[in-house]
């Protein structure tokens, strides 16, 4: 979600271009806030300490905390859906299970490293999805966005059920998402994650 589309419904209202930009870096003080604090931690109040801004914008902006993590969760899941494509659009025209799994790992390790707050929020909102009915639909959403890109993947290296290979690698993934969610990983952790990767990978995909 990128300043020009970034959606209004959260208000109601028709944002300005500055309006947006406003708006854009509220939701991610509010990620800031899930991924540092937890869920429970985000208020109207904590979002606008931790954005610098009166209390009245949080309201202007968003109609109710509900609509504020909607659109958070949003927000992240674009930049997260982006991430999953950009990593997709490396591979070769024609991959080997082998530059799947490397690919996989470079996905994972970022998600746990560099880009490891994000992925605390993450699942932060998708705990919150199980309490919240358009939170779990925006999660479905995001999950099947990124089922369909892998299944396009498993297609290519010939897989004869290609959506549930597919649901198989998310589902591989997430479990060593959360195993290694509470320490970033060392050199040791790393090394092992990739192993375990490129065989998930290489069962599923065995060379013909």
């Amino acid at each position: 979600m990128n300043v020009a589309t970034a959606s209004d419904q959260g208000s109601g209202r028709r944002l300005s271009r500055r309006g947006r930009e406003r708006k854009i870096e509220m939701l991610e003080a509010a990620l800031r806030i899930v991924s540092r604090d937890g869920l429970a931690a985000l208020s109207m109040r904590s979002l606008a300490v931790e954005a610098g801004m009166p209390l009245g914008a949080t309201t202007y902006y968003f109609t109710s905390k509900s609509a504020l993590i909607a659109e958070a969760f949003r927000l992240h899941a674009s930049r997260e859906t982006e991430r999953v494509l950009d990593a997709i659009r490396q591979l070769p025209t024609e991959p080997s299970a082998r530059q799947l799994g490397d690919q996989m790992t470079n996905f994972l390790l970022g998600g746990l490293t560099k880009h490891r707050r994000q992925l605390i929020s993450e699942y932060e909102l998708l705990v919150g999805a199980t309490r919240e009915p358009g939170l779990a639909s925006l999660s479905r959403s995001w999950q099947q966005a990124m089922q369909r890109e892998l299944t396009r993947v498993a297609k290519k290296l010939g897989s004869p059920q290609p959506a549930i290979d597919a649901q198989l690698l998310l589902a591989l993934l997430a479990g060593l998402e959360v195993d290694h969610l509470s320490a970033e990983p060392d050199t040791t952790d790393q090394a092992a994650i990739r192993a375990v990767i490129q065989r998930a990978v290489g069962a599923l995909f065995p060379p013909t």
